[in-house]
């Protein structure tokens, strides 16, 4: 696939799966048309905002329209296109961490074939619902299970050439220094001079803590690439061999 027909593949994709971008009024009467369905939608719903970490799958698809959370996925998944093309032909490793229901992994396991996905999610149910996205189209190319981000198991050690995370490392309601402490655990995780991805990262917070925290761990930020209003950025890093014997 051409570059420059990114975007309009990755709108086609979305509106296959189920989601249409919706405006703040559009999702107001959605919502509505929810709550009159399902009693419980609401208090789920305003749950999941308070705690998105407790997001249940069905209101985590749900929000995936709204018009901010569309936008913001739509800017993301033409970056990491453009970020992953230059090494379309190599057989990679990549992993996604906090993989949700596997929207993401789904379209990038299409456009590229050669790579072997693996996503993790600390929700039962959201690997549940990935499962089952990927095994109804027939995706040969990936694997979801249950982990933790802070925790990684014996077999993730040093397993992924490249570990992306799109913005559920990221929380304002979270100190920068226990998101730094968070993402050197996901570090763990990947191979002698891989990479490390943070999407997500609002600019307006200091990035500079991750860089200094990283950095004495040897992982060494390379670049920060903006993709959405010049307020949300990529974070890549490159995780050297001695980051391997650090205790976290």
């Amino acid at each position: 696939m051409k570059l420059k027909k990114v975007r309009k593949d990755i709108v086609k994709y979305l509106k296959k799966q189920g989601y249409v971008r919706l405006t703040e009024k559009e999702y107001a009467l959605r919502f509505a048309e929810m709550k009159a369905i399902d009693y419980s939608f609401e208090d789920r719903h305003n749950q999941a905002a308070d705690n998105p970490i407790i997001t249940p799958p069905d209101i985590y698809e749900f929000q995936q329209s709204h018009e901010a959370w569309y936008d913001h996925r739509v800017n993301f998944l033409e970056k990491i296109v453009n970020i992953f093309h230059p090494m379309k032909n190599r057989n990679l490793t990549v992993m996604e961490s906090g993989c949700a229901t596997a929207i993401d992994l789904v379209y990038l396991a299409r456009i590229f074939p050669n790579f072997n996905f693996k996503g993790f999610d600390i929700q039962e149910g959201m690997v549940d619902k990935a499962k089952k996205r990927i095994s109804e189209l027939d995706i040969k190319n990936i694997e979801v299970y249950c982990s933790d981000n802070k925790y990684p198991k014996e077999n993730e050690l040093e397993s992924a050439d490249i570990l992306y995370n799109n913005a559920s490392l990221i929380s304002e309601n979270i100190p920068r220094e226990e998101q730094v402490k968070s993402a050197l655990s996901l570090c763990q995780r990947v191979k002698p001079n891989g990479m490390f991805i943070m999407f997500g990262v609002y600019m307006e917070n200091p990035v500079e803590v991750f860089h200094k925290g990283l950095k004495k761990h040897n992982i060494r930020h390379i670049k920060t690439e903006n993709y959405h209003r010049d307020a949300i950025a990529a974070l890549s890093y490159k995780v050297n061999k001695q980051n391997m014997a650090v205790s976290i």
